[in-house]
């Protein structure tokens, strides 16, 4: 939904700066400062205090070895911003809200927009009005800001209430309803309303009768570009009306949401919360407790690029799966692969839980499918029968063919109606036993992809890029332990023993030293964590750093990775994302050396003038 929306001068400012601030101080509980706000109110950014904001942005920006003045004196700048000095509480909260009714629909797309205001806390409202040269009246308070622009306010408590409409700074009441906004959001998102340093409260039961008409005309929208696109795009409408479905689901189900901002010595934090109704469908996706750090313990312990893990009875994934096989079903270049799926569906329904890793690609077989490696372990129900059904699925997929979509001529951009229908076909092969390691019986696979010539033609770079990825021809393993099942991306004979190893030893990745640095930050017991190895990245990117800089960069011998979690509880769910500081940190080190680098070979080359199209310079790094 695209809707005009005008904020000027201070108001922008202040908007912007709270949005901005994700590294605040704690200051007081965030239910106290819910209490400001009006009875059913759709939107409100919260500053929870402004006391120690230089002291946390001195203590990032220290860490990340960025000292600018601006980032250090963040209430001066806030103060330069909108003029406020004099009557200033710098312990307060400050409030940016939307305020109810909301305009309809209509009204928005005419221009109308929704009424706001913004809290600042002071500690003398004589004091504050003497920043606008205003003195204090009863009621509401003409001022004009910095800017120029027109305001108005008058005192609430501790607050001074400013708003660019009249009627809105008048009618500005504290709804004293904290317990209704937690309630809202659950104790999920109780705990980052009360663990966050800035955050964003989202009321899904007021914003509802605004988004369902803006979603009902971009289906609309999107049903009328499909047409015209005509056989171009075959199955991309039943694909898109799936994703406008979950949409709709969310906001007629949601109750409230909220996205806090916040950091510490280790890092920086963005976190999530959503609570749904109940009995609502999409509530009860959401079941409580989970626990992925068991299944990521069963990883084999080794460098990757991506690793995560997924408690599957803490999602109620069953009805998501069944939903999602349903809809695609439906498209022309799907329903066959869904057809040949189905053996395995219930095995994946009744899975307690399943790890994945993503290895750094193979140097010497980059160019020959050696670019992505993985390993899937999955804690399975019956594993010898989820053996057995992905055995069926490879077998089902030989000779499988999958219409493509049609290929517009490139001298008309015109897709001929006559013209034969291309079709991606699959050969493959399953071959029991052809390893045995420690007792294990471990079975082959191999999946052949077979694009149409006419695509090929069309998309040289497609087989190329086919063929780095290995998406053109997979061959891999599976074996049974216990009660896991390994599966390899890989003919690699080492992967699928270390990770038999695991399985068994069950000290696998989850307990790496610097996977759990960063667990602690997640939550207790996530339904799902997944980790992404920047240190890896970052040597990935120096095999190209002699191509491009004519020399390796110094790549910190360890670094935590940033972590991303979800947790969930009944009707509601929390995710997160942390990213270490000292990740941030040696980011821009790289950044600083290339440009070092950079900076001398221009120098050794005659100090060429950057942007000058000077030819002898360097070309620029790849990242």
């Amino acid at each position: 939904m695209v809707v005009s929306r005008r904020l000027t001068g201070v108001w922008m400012g202040l908007v912007a700066t709270v949005l901005a601030l994700a590294a605040l101080p704690h200051a007081q509980a965030a239910p106290a400062v819910l209490d400001e706000l009006p009875d059913g109110v759709p939107m409100a950014v919260v500053v929870p205090s402004l006391s120690g904001l230089d002291a946390k942005v001195k203590m990032v920006a220290n860490a990340m070895g960025m000292m600018a003045p601006e980032m250090i004196d963040v209430v001066g700048q806030i103060k330069a911003e909108t003029g406020i000095n004099a009557g200033l509480n710098a312990d307060g909260a400050a409030v940016f809200v939307i305020l109810a009714p909301l305009p309809t629909y209509e009204n928005m797309k005419k221009g109308q927009e929704p009424e706001m205001a913004v809290l600042v806390p002071i500690t003398d409202y004589k004091a504050f009005l003497s920043n606008f040269n205003a003195q204090p009246a009863e009621g509401v308070v003409a001022v004009t800001m910095k800017d120029g622009s027109p305001a108005f306010t008058k005192q609430v408590g501790s607050y001074a209430v400013l708003s660019p409409k009249q009627a809105a700074a008048e009618g500005y009441q504290p709804g004293k309803k904290s317990a209704q906004v937690i309630d809202s959001v659950s104790a999920l998102g109780k705990s980052v309303l009360e663990g966050s340093d800035a955050f964003i409260y989202i009321n899904l039961q007021a914003i509802e009768p605004l988004a369902m008409p803006a979603l009902a005309e971009g289906r609309a929208q999107m049903a009328q570009d499909l047409q015209a696109a005509g056989a171009v795009l075959p199955g991309v409408q039943e694909y898109l009306t799936m994703y406008l479905d979950a949409v709709e689901a969310v906001v007629r189900d949601g109750r409230g949401v909220v996205i806090g901002l916040g950091a510490n010595e280790l890092g920086i934090h963005i976190t999530k919360a959503a609570a749904f109704d109940p009995g609502s469908a999409t509530g009860k996706m959401f079941k409580a407790g989970g626990d992925a750090k068991g299944p990521m313990e069963h990883l084999p312990n080794q460098d990757y690029l991506f690793a995560g893990a997924v408690d599957m009875q803490a999602l109620a994934v069953g009805d998501l799966i069944d939903k999602l096989m349903a809809g695609l079903e439906k498209m022309p270049m799907t329903a066959g692969m869904v057809g040949a799926v189905k053996p395995l569906i219930p095995s994946i329904k009744q899975s307690k839980g399943i790890a994945f890793l993503m290895t750094p690609p193979d140097q010497a077989n980059m160019m020959a499918g050696g670019l992505f490696k993985g390993v899937n372990i999955i804690h399975a129900a019956d594993a010898p029968a989820m053996s057995k059904a992905y055995q069926d699925v490879i077998t089902n997929m030989n000779n499988l063919a999958i219409e493509m979509p049609a290929v517009p001529d490139p001298q008309t951009g015109q897709v001929d109606p006559n013209a034969p229908k291309m079709k991606m076909t699959y050969t493959t092969q399953y071959t029991p036993n052809v390893l045995q390691i420690d007792g294990v019986n471990v079975d082959q696979y191999n999946v052949s992809v077979q694009l149409p010539p006419e695509m090929m033609q069309a998309n040289p770079m497609m087989g190329q890029m086919m063929m780095m990825t290995g998406a053109g021809n997979q061959t891999g393993y599976i074996a049974t332990q216990g009660e896991y099942v390994v599966i390899t991306t890989s003919a690699d004979a080492a992967a699928v023993r270390a990770a038999i190893d695991s399985v068994k030893n069950g000290q696998g990745l989850g307990t790496d030293q610097t996977i759990a640095q960063v667990r602690e930050q997640l939550g207790p017991k996530p339904a799902m964590e997944a980790y992404i190895n920047v240190r890896t990245i970052l040597n990935l990117g120096n095999m190209f750093a002699g191509m491009f800089l004519g020399q390796a960069l110094q790549i910190p011998e360890k670094l935590p990775p940033v972590a991303m979690s979800m947790n969930v509880e009944d009707a509601a769910m929390q995710g997160k994302l942390f990213v270490p500081i000292s990740v941030i940190k040696a980011i821009k080190d790289i950044a600083d050396q290339v440009k070092a680098i950079q900076q001398q070979q221009m120098q050794q080359n005659g100090g060429g003038q950057q942007g000058q199209g000077d030819q002898d310079g360097p070309p620029p790094a790849p990242f």
